[in-house]
This record gives structure tokens, C-alpha cells and sequence, in this order.
């Protein structure tokens, strides 16, 4: 991701018809996290860009879309006795970096969008 460039991520279902779990916008250089997420197999999307504009959801200039190389799964571990159940931590990075954990695939604005509730 270009340091100057803004994110738009989305979790999606991994079967058909796929169907956005989550959408969020991602200022340059800031960190966001999700939590409650179910456990399952997940695709994930994003949009770089820069100008969001909210009313049209769409990057304005230099807009890229990319898809994870892999589902990520989520998974519930239960515990024994009195332990409290243990959940998976995902951690993506957008950017491009050396032996990252998510390979980015370019798709089109179309494939992107799949799965919106307004699509």
C-alpha cells in the first residue's frame, strides 16, 4: 500500500453467494481492529486510494483493488475446566513487506463489491 494511500477492507464469506460480514475505512498509516468475528473460512478485500468519498463509496483517484491470496480461518478453541474459550488473532498488513502474511491478488471494482448488501 502506498504510505499515502487510504484502505477500504471488507470480510466476506468464503462460499456463494458471497456476503460482506464487515466493511471498514482505514485513514493512511492507521491501525483498526475487528473483534466478534464468527468462526469460519473468510475472503478477504480491499481498495487503495486516495479521496474517499462516502456518499459514492469509491476512492476518487488512484484507485487499486486486491483480493488475500488465501481464506483466512477463524477458529474457537475450547478450554478445559474453568479457562475461559480461546479465539484466533488475525493480523493483516495492507502494505507490501518483506515475508508478509497476505499474499494480494488485483481483481476489478466489480468483484470488489460483490457480496455489498446494495449490489
Amino acid at each position: 500500500m502506498d504510505p499515502g494511500s487510504d484502505a477500504v477492507v471488507k470480510l466476506l464469506t468464503s462460499t456463494s453467494p458471497k456476503k460482506t460480514i464487515w466493511k471498514l475505512y482505514i485513514r493512511a498509516n492507521e491501525q483498526k481492529s475487528v473483534s466478534g468475528i464468527a468462526p469460519g473460512s473468510y475472503t478477504v478485500r480491499f481498495a487503495l486510494g486516495l479521496d474517499w468519498d462516502i456518499t459514492r463509496k469509491m476512492f476518487l483517484r488512484d484507485s487499486a483493488f486486491y483480493q488475500s491470496g488465501k481464506e483466512l480461518d477463524f477458529a474457537e478453541i475450547k478450554s478445559m475446566g474453568d479457562e475461559p474459550d480461546q479465539y484466533d488473532v488475525v493480523e493483516i498488513t495492507l502494505n507490501t513487506v518483506f515475508n508478509g502474511n497476505l499474499r494480494r491478488e488485483p481483481i476489478d471494482e466489480r468483484t470488489f463489491n460483490e457480496g455489498d448488501p446494495e449490489n
